[in-house]
């Protein structure tokens, strides 16, 4: 055997023992990989311990995202009527004194007009309220002719303050007809007492 064939026969044999065992002094702890394991594709992205991968979040235009865009729209409080126009719940407030009506009206009486000047001083002194005015009728006619009544009577009341200065946008109508009494029976006592418009504060 030649020198030269001796020394690729050496070049050969160093060659598979790297290949076999690795490089001297670079042992690992970590499995043995394969030659085509390190051809994997990588993610790009590293991951903390403990944290998830949530999808990027849409645009405004939702264009890409496999979401609807489709959704309806928040409901405004100035599209909604009566009760429903402001959220929350109403309370009475002592100040704001119930005013009566006669029978079959929706008319103002001068009595009327004087409790809801008493009114207008708390009105103006928490200027922040805002209050459902709800009108309410006796226990004669049908139930559709005394929700309109009820109705009536409320903006009726209504339009009295909007003349004294109270903003309109304070203010919301609502009409229970014949629903709530304030006093049950079939009196004219009980009659006199139901016809009437109550002031209620959101809170």
């Amino acid at each position: 055997m030649t020198n030269r064939s001796r020394s690729m026969t050496m070049t050969l044999l160093i060659v598979a023992t790297v290949l076999t065992l690795g490089p001297v002094g670079c042992r690992s702890n970590l499995p043995r990989q394969h030659w085509w394991q390190f051809w994997r594709p990588k993610s790009t992205q590293t991951l903390e311990p403990g944290k998830m991968v949530l999808p990027p979040p849409p645009d405004a235009a939702g264009a890409g995202t496999g979401l609807s865009t489709n959704l309806p729209p928040p409901i405004s409080g100035d599209t909604l009527t009566g009760a429903g126009k402001r959220s929350g719940n109403t309370a009475q407030v002592a100040e704001l004194h119930t005013v009566y009506f006669s029978y079959d009206s929706d008319q103002l009486s001068s009595e009327a007009q004087a409790t809801l000047d008493g009114n207008l001083a708390w009105l103006q002194a928490n200027a922040n309220a805002e209050i459902q005015i709800a009108g309410h009728c006796d226990a004669r006619g049908s139930t559709e002719y005394n929700l309109a009544l009820g109705d009536r009577r409320a903006k009726n009341v209504m339009s009295y303050l909007v003349s004294k200065g109270i903003p309109q946008q304070r203010m919301t109508t609502i009409s229970y007809g014949k629903e709530n009494p304030a006093v049950p029976g079939d009196s004219e006592e009980a009659y006199s007492k139901n016809r009437r418009v109550e002031f209620l504060v959101y809170y």
